[in-house]
């Protein structure tokens, strides 16, 4: 398939939910680990990292034993791969 095409499948498995939660169970994430093609698509595909949902309220994160320096390199890294998308934000 054209990279094109499979980014807009990508962009289909976002969960329907309108931020989200980073998870390597989940897209984006998810998508990135299949194979190289897929993880260059992927980290290519600004619309797949415009949306997170990192509530430190929510349990996951809060008694998570990542240091907070681990979490906020995950957020940069992701907004980075935004690449100057409107970003939809939840902290």
């Amino acid at each position: 398939l054209p990279n094109e095409i499979t980014a807009r499948i990508f962009i289909l498995c976002l969960s329907s939910q309108s931020r989200v939660k980073p998870s390597p169970r989940k897209a984006p994430l998810l998508l990135a680990q299949v194979c190289r093609h897929w993880r260059e698509v992927a980290l290519s595909t600004a619309a797949l990292w415009r949306s997170i949902d990192m509530d430190f309220k929510d349990r996951r994160w809060y008694s998570s034993h990542l240091p907070i320096s681990t979490k906020t390199r995950l957020l940069q890294t992701w907004l980075s791969r935004a690449k100057g998308s409107p970003l939809f934000v939840t902290v």
